[in-house]
């Protein structure tokens, strides 16, 4: 059985690498991944924080900061996807540089800020949530104004924050 699915992934891979080798299959999938995240979450945070309906809706605030830092993420996927794909284009794929010059490319910063922005907004829902179980009179006080000034606080720290090495 192994034999046979080992048999399988090398005419897999074979068929493949006569036109793009996994390299470029890769980032068209990060291209793609990123593409529907942003297609899927830019309507959501639209209708959350701009909907008259929702405006009244306290609730879904944190929701739409934490579908924010995704899109943001997400554009990271599809300039990974794009960049990396014209590298393997013109044959740049395989060059050495400087880790100064990665570090500083629109999508491994665009990575940064959404990794880190994304895993503080989903802390900041949980207590949210943890406010809303234990504590509803003291949470449903909270206004729109407060909880946007927690979201733009995450992003600003995200984006001022400089990277360690």
């Amino acid at each position: 059985m192994k034999l046979l699915v080992a048999q399988e992934i090398v005419a897999l891979d074979s068929s493949l690498t006569s036109d793009m080798d996994w390299g470029e299959m890769e980032m068209l999938l990060f291209f793609i991944e990123g593409f529907i995240v942003v297609m899927v979450n830019i309507p959501v945070v639209c209708v959350i924080f701009f909907s008259p309906t929702l405006n009244k809706t306290k609730e879904l605030m944190f929701i739409g900061g934490l579908c924010l830092a995704d899109t943001v993420d997400a554009f990271g996927y599809i300039f990974a996807g794009i960049i990396r794909t014209h590298m393997y284009a013109i044959g740049t794929d395989e060059s050495v540089t400087y880790q100064i010059n990665c570090f500083y490319t629109s999508f491994v910063i665009l990575f940064f800020v959404g990794y880190q922005f994304t895993a503080i907004m989903t802390l900041v829902v949980s207590l949210d949530r943890f406010a809303a179980v234990f504590y509803p009179s003291r949470q449903m006080r909270f206004s729109r104004a407060n909880r946007f000034s927690v979201i733009a606080g995450v992003a600003a720290w995200q984006i001022l924050l400089p990277p360690t090495q």
